[in-house]
């Protein structure tokens, strides 16, 4: 079993706090991936977990084993660095087999560990080369493949596809995700970038300030996020957000103030009270362009000016400032549209959204309301 658990897990580098009351289970043969801004405590916690930094306080536990205090060689983990650290002078071959020489298994264990880890990761054409003669993509291949052979019971990510090109970062998600099926291994994933965590994860867990922020699967995150926080950190581009001023608030629905634009009521919401100072959050592709003439009674309708288009082939971004200065400056809003929108910097137009496409957030940040799915 490769379960991981973690139980109010605190660390403190003097008098910095880097993780507080981190409570975390993975199940058995589960990926999860932990993803965040620069210094939020991720990586601190899959060190944590790797047994290369020791808790402050809390308890781990990994295939039912308390192995808080243990040293990592006997944590049965098996980790993958963003730098490959390949050993230059080995072989293909002799770098995977490295650890398990040092562990005295025997030369036919070896090679059939090898063979079989090789065949998975498609490099067991490359077994007699040196990593000088291999590109990122196969040296990447080549950590994970001496990670494979040590059979761990959970396999530890530290942001391996941070150093390759857009492209072979692609192959790599797409041979990571097939890894993890066809073994059925357990796995948690660190990165920053949201793009892999969206596309890889079974779970995802949003970190900000050494706490968890949310988690739960890719689509619950991004369809219900708990914060602003977690609602600008996932999804590409990130969701726009409109303050907004409550003006009633009643079983008919909220009608809510934005400043360049008419009231509109979206659906009921208890969590709100007149008066009260909201954030509205849109995803860029429930915006659309059009006129104040084209908006229906569900329609919120936000005029402004388009200040730059990109075309991205397959889809549009569309980016537009409202006319409206709100606290000193105009909003800017995102529009994602498949549609080849013909556009031009400079021109007035008006970004339309169904009512029932929009999120609350209240004062505080928090989630109040969430779209329609």
């Amino acid at each position: 079993m490769g379960t991981v658990i973690l139980r109010k897990i605190n660390k403190r580098f003097g008098g910095v706090e880097v993780l507080c009351d981190i409570d975390l289970e993975i199940a058995d043969g589960a990926l999860v991936v932990v993803v965040g801004p620069s210094g939020c405590g991720k990586s601190t916690l899959l060190r944590l977990v790797a047994g290369l930094e020791e808790a402050t306080s809390g308890v781990i536990e990994i295939a039912g084993r308390d192995v808080t205090h243990m040293p990592p060689a006997k944590r049965r983990i098996a980790m993958v660095f963003q730098s490959y650290a390949l050993y230059p002078h080995m072989s293909v071959y002799d770098n995977m087999a490295f650890g398990l020489k040092l562990a005295r298994h025997d030369k036919a264990q070896i090679r059939a560990r090898i063979d079989e880890a090789a065949r998975l990761l498609q490099i067991d054409h490359l077994l007699d080369r040196k990593p000088r003669a291999l590109s990122g993509g196969q040296r990447q291949r080549v950590a994970m493949g001496r990670a494979l052979v040590r059979e761990p019971a959970v396999f530890l990510f530290d942001e391996p596809l941070s150093n390759l090109d857009a492209a072979l970062r692609v192959g790599m998600r797409l041979e990571i995700a097939r890894l993890q099926r066809e073994l059925g291994a357990t796995m948690l994933y660190v990165t920053h970038d949201q793009t892999e965590a969206m596309t890889l994860a079974q779970t995802i867990v949003v970190m900000r300030d050494g706490r968890i922020e949310q988690m739960g699967a890719p689509l619950e995150l991004y369809r219900r996020p708990r914060n602003l926080f977690v609602a600008g950190f996932i999804g590409t581009p990130a969701m726009n957000v409109l303050p907004a001023e409550v003006g009633a608030s009643d079983a008919a629905g909220v009608v809510l103030r934005i400043p360049g634009s008419d009231a509109v009521r979206l659906p009921p919401c208890a969590e709100v009270r007149p008066g009260d100072r909201v954030t509205l959050g849109i995803r860029p592709e429930h915006l659309r362009l059009g006129s104040t003439e084209e908006r229906s009674e569900n329609d919120i309708a936000v005029p402004g000016t388009i200040t730059h288009v990109e075309h991205l082939g397959a889809e549009t971004h569309v980016y537009l400032d409202t006319t409206a200065d709100v606290e000193g400056g105009a909003q800017r809003l995102t529009i994602s549209t498949r549609r080849l929108a013909s556009v031009e910097p400079g021109q007035l137009r008006t970004a339309l959204a169904a009512r029932d496409a929009c999120h609350i957030f209240n004062a505080a940040g928090e989630l109040a309301s969430h779209a329609a799915p």
